[in-house]
């Protein structure tokens, strides 16, 4: 045998073994997204779950002394028996119980690296089962307690609180998903030649992350990260805008299918960056979520619209390119919803209203389009309970406002009146806390002054704040026990 024939057998037992490397690495990366797939569809029929919880929470509250309002115009007897089996296919092309026998079936994963997820996905799927098998328990106790009576009425309460934890549970097992998913997905990782349109996913990749560390930050009600995350996801859109698909030299880039990805993915990531500036510079939600707060209404409701599938969002846009263009890299995942149950007060003991983020380390320079102004001097209180009274400070002469506690809004364009406001709030033990006043009309006679009725040892104090059409007073609140 030559020594150029020797040469060609070996270069071409190269080739093939590194042929053979690379399918077998693509296998695994296939099998590592039906898993993804499997969460993903999962966190989709627990979002139809989600919307009927709220609205029997509503339906509850009704009976009681909360306004309620039609969140949702589904019930139970419109789904299917099961939402995570689907047999029909009402909901998904393929459904969770589908990805979890494709999951079970795949045999290009080793045993250990199946092993390593078995236990989640075990807890993913007892979740599923449980959270389809509360609605219709839910629904039956509506139906059959009497709602008048308070020991009835606290079962249904009951009922929807394990919903609450059926919700955390699955956010545990998700993330414990997630890391596993990337610690097999970190030797298959293609390099950059082995990707074909390596700066399109790097852009897909920062907008994803981005948007999701976001979303993660507001489930966990730390919203100081979120100006950086706005700013990079600015530049991931930015990004995309210049991408253009016709100059790439590829025809796979060029179809109508590609360039309507596109456009959805931009419309859908320019919505969430104007909901993350919102949220940030605002806060203000719709009436039907007042009660849940703000951190509730943007993760579960706004910005997640644009997030996950609901709404066809980013995530399932850019995994949906993906398959197009067989790019061999391991899918994104959505994010879960969570669930809280709003009670009326005759139900539980009238409680204080609390911050719902509960360290502050900085109080907001911009809130609403206006700037704040930090006024001299504090409110001090010795009890982390308190109450205050709002009342107009001047004559009656029709002012607005709206009043922010630690963030939050807590009177939305309230007409002042000779009827002092009185509310019962509790302090967060660390970090600002701080009111802000908001003027939505000034009245007959601008700008907007109010008085803040307080106590201290016991003895009566009373500070004034002034609002205006471009900024807003607002005054720390400092607690010093007697």
């Amino acid at each position: 045998m030559t020594k150029t024939l020797i040469f060609l057998f070996v270069l071409f037992g190269t080739v093939c073994t590194q042929a053979q490397s690379a399918n077998v690495k693509e296998q695994k990366v296939d099998a590592l997204n039906e898993y993804v797939n499997l969460l993903n569809e999962g966190i989709h029929g627990m979002l139809i779950v989600h919307r009927l919880l709220e609205t029997y929470n509503q339906e509850l509250n009704k009976y009681v002394d909360l306004e309620s309002y039609q969140i949702n115009n589904f019930s139970n007897e419109d789904l299917p028996k099961d939402i995570f089996e689907d047999p029909e296919n009402w909901f998904y092309d393929t459904s969770p119980q589908e990805w979890k026998a494709k999951t079970i079936s795949n045999k290009a994963l080793t045993a250990a690296e199946k092993q390593n997820l078995a236990g989640d996905i075990k807890a993913v799927l007892a979740v599923l089962a449980d959270i389809n098998k509360i609605r219709f328990e839910v629904e039956t106790l509506i139906a059959t307690k009497n709602l008048e009576v308070r020991t009835e009425i606290a079962q249904v309460y009951e009922k929807l609180e394990e919903g609450v934890d059926h919700y955390e549970e699955f956010y545990k097992a998700y993330e414990s998903i997630n890391r596993k998913l990337l610690s097999t997905y970190k030797p298959l990782k293609p390099s950059q030649e082995e990707i074909q349109f390596q700066e399109l996913y790097s852009i897909f990749f920062k907008i994803y992350m981005t948007t999701k560390l976001s979303l993660k930050y507001i489930r966990e009600k730390d919203d100081e990260k979120l100006p950086k995350f706005i700013s990079d996801l600015a530049n991931g859109i930015q990004e995309l805008s210049a991408f253009d698909f016709n100059t790439q030299g590829s025809t796979r880039l060029q179809n109508k299918k590609m360039l309507r990805a596109r456009t959805d993915i931009l419309r859908q990531a320019k919505s969430t960056l104007d909901k993350l500036k919102k949220f940030y510079n605002d806060g203000t939600v719709p009436v039907e979520f007042t009660d849940h707060g703000r951190y509730y209404f943007y993760y579960n409701s706004d910005v997640i619209n644009n997030f996950n599938r609901y709404g066809n969002g980013v995530v399932f846009e850019m995994n949906r390119v993906f398959d197009n263009l067989d790019m061999p890299v391991l899918k994104f995942l959505e994010m879960p919803h969570y669930f809280k149950v709003l009670y009326p007060e005759e139900v539980i003991d009238t409680r204080p209203l609390a911050a719902t983020n509960p360290n502050i380390k900085a109080a907001p320079e911009n809130l609403k389009a206006r700037k704040i102004t930090p006024v001299t001097g504090k409110i001090i209180v010795d009890s982390l309970t308190f109450t205050i009274e709002i009342f107009d400070s001047k004559i009656k002469d029709g002012d607005v406002i709206s009043f922010n506690y630690n963030k939050d809004w807590i009177l939305n364009e309230q007409k002042l009146s000779d009827v002092a406001v009185k509310l019962r709030l509790k302090l967060n033990e660390d970090g600002k806390n701080f009111f802000i006043l908001h003027s939505d009309d000034m009245g007959r006679n601008p700008p907007t002054t109010i008085g803040i009725r307080y106590k201290y040892g016991g003895e009566v104090k009373t500070i004034k704040l002034s609002s205006n059409l471009n900024t807003s007073e607002m005054i720390e609140i400092e607690y010093k026990p007697i």
